[in-house]
């Protein structure tokens, strides 16, 4: 048979949380409305390339509803064929500790946006290996306009060395 034990205790007005939790809270709220804030889609991946982490902003970009299980998550899979080896090659760096840039295109169904810029950085724990890759994407307005900023850098770059 169980026993039950009723505890009771007296509080004389003692906080709960410790003032320095209450700070971390507070941060961790701010921070949170800033990345939620931000126009651009922020992602969190483990080297496994499991979603661990995805804006407000990314979310709408790519149809992900709150409930969805972000986890299960097919990043590589918004994107337009001709563009996913760049991506995952970009993904790759990262997992050896380089930070890469990356243009692809996006297929109707998986993003808002057509063109993005991704840029694919590592973050390392404290045993210095790389823990999660972060990546931020933003908007490209139209194709065009990337091809023309391409060749004026290479042009600009040319004309450095000479």
């Amino acid at each position: 048979m169980g026993v039950i034990i009723i505890l009771k205790a007296m509080v004389n007005d003692a906080p709960i949380f410790s003032s320095e939790e209450e700070k971390l809270k507070d941060s961790l709220k701010r921070y949170q409305a800033i990345i939620d804030s931000t126009p651009i889609c922020i992602k969190v991946f483990d080297d496994k390339g499991n979603l661990l982490f995805i804006n407000k902003g990314g979310r709408q970009e790519h149809f992900i509803k709150d409930t969805d299980d972000i986890a299960k998550w097919d990043w590589v899979g918004t994107v337009k064929d001709e563009y996913k080896k760049q991506v995952t090659a970009a993904f790759q760096a990262g997992l050896k500790g380089v930070t890469s840039r990356v243009i692809m295109e996006h297929t109707p169904e998986g993003s808002t946006h057509q063109w993005c810029e991704g840029i694919i950085s590592p973050i390392k724990g404290a045993d210095g290996k790389v823990a999660v890759l972060s990546i931020l994407q933003r908007k490209k307005w139209r194709r065009w306009n990337l091809k023309r900023r391409r060749e004026i850098y290479f042009l600009r770059m040319r004309n450095w060395k000479e």
